[in-house]
C-alpha cells in the first residue's frame, strides 16, 4: 500500500498491510523561514518514511501574526523565549484585527504547506498544525506551558471578542490549507482542553463554539486529527468533534487508554508511544513494546502509531528507526506485530 492507502485503510476501520506511524519534532533553528521549513519538513519524511506528514511550523506562528515578540535562538534544541505578549490589558482584545490568511506570518507557513504537498506528491497524507483560539489567545496575553485554572479566563467578556477575531482569522486560514492541497489540520488544544488547567464550564463556554467553526471550514478535509495535549484531557468532551484521528497521550495515567476510547467511539486513534522514551536509543525496546500493545488493545485497523505528544528535541533517530522497522516487520497474518 501507498501511505495514503494504508490511512484510508485505518480510517475505514479496514487492516492496512502493515501498521501506519507517524511522528513529528520540532527543529527550532530550521523553521525560521519559510524555505527552511519546507526543507526541514521534507527532510525528516525521507529519513524515516511516515504515513502521515504534520507540518510543524514553529510553535509560535499564530501569535507572532498579530504582534507577540519573541527571542529566537541559533540552536535546534531551544525554543524561543517570550518577551512581550501582544495583550497586557482586558482592553487590548478589542485592537486585534482580523487577519489575511495569505500575507505576513500565516501567508509565509500557507505557501510553506503548498510546496511541502506539491514535493511529497499525491501518495503522503498532509496535515498542518492549527491550535484552538482559546490555546492562542492564552498565548497572545502571555500564558505559557503551564497556565493555572483561571489564568486564561480572567479577562472576561473583553477575552470573547479576542477570541472572536482569532477564530475568524483561523478559519480563513483552514480554508486556504484545505485549498493548498492539505488532507486536514492537526488540531491541538495545547493545555487548555485538559481539567489541569480549565474547567468543564469554560471549556464549554469559551472553547467548544469557537473549536467546532475551525473544523467546520476544514470542509472537504479527509484526515482531520484532533490533539488533546497533557493528562487529565477532556476527551469526553471532544468526543464528537469532527474528525477523523484522535490524538492523546494514552500512556499518561490519568487519560483513558486507547481500548476505551476505541470502545466509544468509531474514530481512528493516533499515539500509544511515551514521547519520552524516545530520547535514549536504550530504551528501544520500551517503545517497541508500547507499540505493540497499542496494536494489541485496538488493532491495526484503528490506530496509527505514534507519540503522545511532540517528540522532544533531542529524540535519538535511533528510536525512530526502530518504531520503522517494527512496523515494517508487523505484515503478518494479524498485523498486529
Amino acid at each position: 500500500m501507498t501511505p495514503r492507502q494504508r490511512i484510508a485503510s485505518v480510517l475505514a476501520g479496514r487492516r492496512p498491510d502493515r501498521p501506519a506511524a507517524s511522528f513529528w519534532r520540532h527543529h527550532p533553528r530550521q523553521e525560521m523561514t519559510g524555505e527552511d521549513l519546507v526543507r526541514v519538513t521534507l527532510e525528516f519524511q525521507r529519513r524515516f518514511h511516515w504515513d502521515l506528514v504534520k507540518i510543524n511550523p514553529r510553535a509560535e506562528y499564530h501569535t507572532e501574526a498579530w504582534g507577540n515578540r519573541y527571542a529566537f535562538y541559533d540552536d535546534d534544541h531551544r525554543r524561543p523565549t517570550l518577551i512581550e505578549p501582544r495583550v497586557r490589558s482586558p482592553r487590548d482584545w478589542a485592537t486585534l484585527a482580523v487577519l489575511d490568511p495569505t500575507d505576513g506570518v500565516l501567508g509565509v507557513h500557507l505557501r510553506a504547506a503548498r510546496r511541502i504537498r506539491e514535493a511529497l506528491g499525491a501518495d503522503v497524507p498532509l496535515v498542518m498544525t492549527v491550535f484552538t483560539p482559546l490555546s492562542i489567545a492564552a498565548e497572545l496575553a502571555g500564558v505559557r506551558e503551564t497556565p493555572r485554572p483561571g489564568d486564561v479566563v480572567r479577562h472576561g467578556d473583553e477575552l470573547e471578542r479576542g477570541l472572536d477575531t482569532i477564530t475568524e482569522t483561523f478559519t480563513r486560514f483552514v480554508r486556504e490549507l484545505i485549498s493548498a492541497g492539505c488532507d486536514g489540520i492537526f488540531f491541538a488544544t495545547t493545555r487548555l482542553g485538559t481539567r489541569a488547567h480549565l474547567n468543564d464550564s469554560d471549556f464549554q463556554r469559551l472553547s467548544r463554539p469557537r473549536d467546532l467553526a475551525v473544523l467546520a471550514a476544514s470542509g472537504g478535509a479527509t484526515a482531520n486529527v484532533l490533539h488533546v495535549c497533557g493528562p487529565r484531557a477532556m476527551l469526553d468532551l471532544t468526543a464528537d468533534y469532527p474528525v477523523q484521528l484522535v490524538s492523546w497521550d494514552m500512556r499518561d495515567a490519568t487519560n483513558p487508554g486507547p481500548a476505551e476510547i476505541a470502545a466509544q467511539s468509531r474514530r481512528a486513534l493516533l499515539g500509544g508511544i511515551a514521547q519520552e522514551l524516545t530520547r535514549d536509543v536504550s530504551r528501544g525496546d520500551e517503545v517497541v513494546e508500547q507499540a505493540r500493545q497499542t496494536l494489541e488493545a485496538v488493532g491495526s485497523e484503528r490506530v496509527v502509531l505514534g507519540a503522545g505528544c511532540v517528540v522532544p528535541m533531542d529524540v535519538d533517530p535511533a528510536v525512530l528507526d526502530r518504531v520503522r522497522q517494527f512496523v515494517e516487520r508487523a505484515s503478518g497474518p494479524d498485523r498486529r506485530g
